[in-house]
C-alpha cells in the first residue's frame, strides 16, 4: 500500500520514478579505470539497462562509500566467480553511454 502511496505522490510532485536495471549470475570479463577517475566493469552478458554499451557499468573513485564495491570487484574478477550489478539511477550518466553501478553482490560458488 505504501509502495502505491509512494508512487501517486511522485506522479503528483512531478518526480519520474526509475526502476532498477542490471545484471544477474554474470562473469566479469575486463575491469579498468579511465584516466577521470571512472571504473568500468564489463560483463559476458548484457544488462537490462538502456545504455549504448549495454554489458558494462561503471562507478567513479570519488564516489564516497564505495570502498566495497572497488574490493568486490576486483576480488570477482580475480576468482572467476559470478556477480549481480545494479543500478537504481536514471539514464547512462557515467560518459553518457554506460549506467552507473551502486549494487553489487558476490555469488559464494
Amino acid at each position: 500500500m505504501f509502495k502505491y502511496f509512494l508512487a501517486g505522490l511522485l506522479s503528483v510532485c512531478g518526480a519520474a520514478a526509475y526502476a532498477d536495471c542490471g545484471v544477474d549470475s554474470a562473469k566479469i570479463t575486463f575491469v579498468y579505470q579511465y584516466y577521470d577517475g571512472s571504473i568500468f566493469v564489463n560483463f559476458d552478458k548484457a544488462t537490462t539497462c538502456s545504455c549504448a554499451i549495454p554489458a558494462r557499468m561503471a562507478f567513479n573513485t570519488a564516489d564516497p562509500g564505495y570502498d566495497y564495491i572497488k574490493s568486490m570487484v576486483l576480488y570477482a574478477y580475480a576468482s572467476g566467480k559470478s556477480v549481480t550489478a545494479n543500478s537504481n539511477i536514471a539514464g547512462c550518466p557515467i560518459h553518457g553511454n554506460t549506467a552507473k553501478l551502486n549494487f553489487f553482490g558476490v555469488y559464494p560458488n
